[in-house]
């Protein structure tokens, strides 16, 4: 019986666990589409980011290529260049809004 009454009290707190998570994520997803709908700058260093990790990418390709890691330096050359692509294509469609 107590084996039973432990189950139930381990799976009420795992409930509540969750119903916290996923509250908390909401609340995390509404604050940050708020904050990307309402501040330049915000998007812009986050674009900006975004933006050095891709080139960080491509250039840790020409690195790896010199250490004989083509197969590496080639997924990071594409992932690189794919993310770059992506922001532009982005750029452009918001720019003609």
């Amino acid at each position: 019986m107590k084996e039973k009454i432990f189950d139930q009290k381990i799976e009420e707190a795992a409930n509540r666990f969750e119903d916290w998570i996923e509250a908390s994520a909401d609340t995390f997803e509404r604050e940050l589409t708020r904050t990307w709908n309402e501040h330049f700058l915000f998007r812009f260093v986050t674009k900006g980011i975004t933006i050095a990790i891709e080139l960080g990418l491509i250039i840790s390709a020409y690195h790896l290529v010199k250490h004989g890691r083509k197969v590496s330096a080639i997924l990071c050359a594409c992932l690189g260049m794919a993310g770059l692509a992506v922001e532009l294509i982005t750029a452009f469609i918001s720019q003609r809004k």
